[in-house]
């Protein structure tokens, strides 16, 4: 509940003095225009002054008969009036149903008035006020500087006054005229005894003062759900005794408020009162909880609450369902959901209002319309007989939040070596991917920046930062760890991503510096499938091994861009170009320790002699490639028939021992040296022994 602020009577009076002056002046001398806004709920009608609304609802200047639906206002300053008007009220009656929303905005509604009039609001037929007071602060004054009745409030038949928050204090003097007490009151309830429908007040949370009565329930219903109701005096003497609140109709209903006098006791029928609460209700005077036990009970103290701890019970968070006990005489209940995102401080209301009637609300679709963040609700039940109970409790906050915790996250990265070039982080984290990344000079993030082209130099620190992100269906869980390279890492978060920090001293630059692999030279004619194998890898002794495309060890690829290369059956092609795939990789066992020379990107790769492309890597993987070309002619096919064999060595070597054979001499010219002898037969005796 509120406490809410108080501007003294000297200042107001002060101040009606000499807005009355202004009051003198012909109309329209200061105020030409018409009013700011449109009479909606996102555009209400901005009052600047006490003729400004009684333009709209005074007692004599509007007909709200022609009226239906909704009008809303809203002070845009103190509002005085010290008059003495007769008629000069605010009157709310119609033939259809009409509610005007009045808004206090913080600003002061006053009128200080020695006229006949015996109310400032009439609420009737068909017509509800609601009183509200978005930013805190408001309040209503009333004074009466004339012998009579005075209230702020009549409602009457038909009518419904519902107040949700402002202050509202009646400054008005304790009079006697003869043998009559003259009083004023902020609520009054009056049977006029011409309409066939009761009255309704509604009061959700407010501070009422008054030097006697504060309301005064005659007939139809009254519902206290909130409140401070403070009276400053005793009335007739009865000095301590709270009588602040005058039921003559038993139709109300009171709980989660504040009654005191100013007197040292306030002094309550607990027997009555017990009767319209709830059940599980408590009364608390001067901070102890008081028990009602029978019809002579009388609660004393200088404050006493009445406060319900709930109205809905058993409300209890299952996942994203809601559920709760049922609500006594509940026909269906409305839930009114609020949300506050990760990087807000205040709960804002979504739309719409869900309805039920049933005592549980699976809200997942709701939720995801309206996205991950903290979201909580306020319950109201409808009971049987019609009446709404707008407040009656607030749940628990519950989190949606359906994304998976990532607890761990792993990066690699080659390690700083001396003469390498920083490079990038690589992880294999699921749902996450590096946003960004920054090798610094130092031990620390507050080193020097690296550039892409800075050598690292054995021995120095470097540290590498790391900045992670992730995907729509995943979040980072508190307590996350990360590992660079199977070291622990310093992990921290800020705005819903994450960073990782790691340090490392320079390594002396250990890369191999070549691997030279042999395989079967492509010969025109010669099954493609059948010349995959690896017939040596050197240095043998780093652990570095072949794979081919699907990983299989010590064999290579081939690949003819765009046609298929079917297996046992696809052949090389003379004068025709294949790219030959591989990929190497180093390993070794615990025993053995690791190699001397580490395979790293700048390992130069030569198969056959020849310089193979570095591509990329892969994991473990350092992936190459490597086109050849196969020859126009078949070196040792010396009789020319497109296969290598005995035949053709036989046939050679006849030939350099002088016998009248023909030969292709480019094919039997095994060692290029421009003439055939003896050195191509031993040459072309060991490329079958190959074979």
């Amino acid at each position: 509940m509120k406490t809410l602020k108080r501007k003294g009577l000297p200042l107001v009076t002060a101040l009606m003095l000499v807005l009355s002056m202004f009051a003198l002046l012909p109309a329209g001398t200061f105020r030409v225009s018409a009013l700011e806004g449109s009479g909606t709920k996102n555009d209400p009608y901005i009052i600047m002054t006490y003729a400004d609304l009684y333009r709209f609802i005074g007692s004599s200047t509007r007909n709200l008969n022609s009226l239906a639906g909704e009008e809303y206002f809203k002070l845009g300053n103190d509002v005085y009036s010290e008059d003495s008007k007769d008629d000069y009220f605010f009157n709310l009656t119609a033939d259809s149903p009409r509610t005007v929303y009045i808004d206090l905005a913080g600003h002061i509604l006053s009128r200080i008035t020695s006229s006949s009039d015996a109310k400032l609001f009439n609420v009737g037929e068909n017509c509800t006020l609601v009183i509200n007071d978005s930013k805190g602060g408001g309040e209503v004054h009333t004074t009466k500087n004339k012998t009579g009745q005075f209230n702020m409030f009549i409602v009457t038949n038909g009518g419904t006054l519902r107040i949700n928050g402002g202050g509202f204090i009646d400054y008005s003097p304790f009079m006697h005229y003869k043998d009559y007490l003259y009083f004023c009151q902020i609520i009054s309830t009056v049977d006029s005894k011409t309409a066939s429908s009761s009255c309704t007040v509604e009061i959700n949370d407010g501070y009422f003062e008054s030097l006697i009565w504060l309301i005064r329930h005659n007939f139809g219903s009254l519902t206290i759900n909130g409140g401070v109701f403070v009276q400053r005096s005793d009335i007739d003497g009865m000095s301590g005794r709270f009588d602040g609140i005058i039921m003559y109709s038993e139709n109300y209903y009171i709980k989660n408020c504040m009654l005191s006098a100013n007197a040292s006791e306030t002094e309550i029928s607990g027997s009555k009162l017990k009767s319209h609460m709830p059940s599980d209700a408590k009364i608390i005077s001067d901070g102890k909880t008081v028990s009602l036990k029978d019809k002579t009970d009388i609660i004393k103290g200088g404050k006493i609450t009445v406060y319900t701890p709930e109205g809905i019970k058993g409300m209890k968070w299952n996942g994203n369902t809601l559920s709760w006990n049922k609500y006594v005489n509940a026909s269906k209940y409305g839930l009114q959901v609020e949300k506050r995102g990760f990087n807000e401080t205040e709960f804002k209301i979504l739309e719409p209002v869900l309805y039920t009637s049933d005592t549980s609300y699976d809200l997942t679709s709701f939720f995801k319309n309206n996205g991950v963040g903290d979201y909580r609700v306020l319950m109201g039940a409808e009971t049987n007989d019609g009446t709404l109970l707008s407040k009656v409790t607030y749940s628990q906050t519950v989190t949606y939040d359906p994304r998976q915790g990532i607890s761990s996250v792993a990066v690699s990265v080659n390690a700083p070596r001396d003469g390498d070039l920083p490079s990038e982080p690589r992880t294999s984290t699921g749902g996450v991917t590096i946003q960004s990344s920054i090798w610094y000079k130092g031990a620390s993030i507050n080193g020097e920046k690296m550039s892409a082209t800075e050598k690292f130099v054995e021995g120095q620190k470097y540290t590498l930062y790391v900045l992670f992100d992730t995907d729509s269906d995943h979040k980072f869980a508190s307590g996350l760890t990360g590992t660079v390279n199977g070291n622990t890492a310093t992990t921290a978060g800020f705005a819903g991503s994450v960073f990782m920090i790691y340090t490392f001293t320079a390594l002396p630059d250990n890369t191999l510096p070549q691997v030279n692999i042999t395989v079967k030279e492509p010969r025109a004619g010669a099954v493609i499938s059948d010349n995959c194998g690896v017939l040596s890898v050197t240095p043998s002794d780093m652990g570095v091994n072949v794979y081919n495309n699907s990983s299989a060890k010590n064999k290579v690829s081939w690949t003819d861009p765009p046609y298929m290369i079917q297996v046992g059956v696809t052949k090389f092609t003379a004068g025709k170009a294949y790219t030959l795939n591989f990929k190497l990789a180093q390993s070794y066992s615990l025993s053995e320790g690791a190699p001397k020379y580490e395979l790293s990107e700048k390992t130069v790769v030569k198969v056959n002699g020849k310089t193979a492309e570095y591509t990329g890597r892969n994991g473990i993987y350092y992936t190459y490639k490597l086109k050849f070309t196969v020859p126009e002619g078949l070196k040792g096919d010396v009789d020319g028939n497109g296969v290598i064999n005995m035949k053709d060595l036989t046939t050679l070597q006849r030939y350099v021992n002088g016998w009248d054979v023909t030969i292709n001499e480019a094919n039997a010219d095994l060692d290029d040296s421009g003439s055939i002898n003896m050195k191509d037969v031993a040459a072309l005796q060991k490329m079958i022994n190959s074979l």
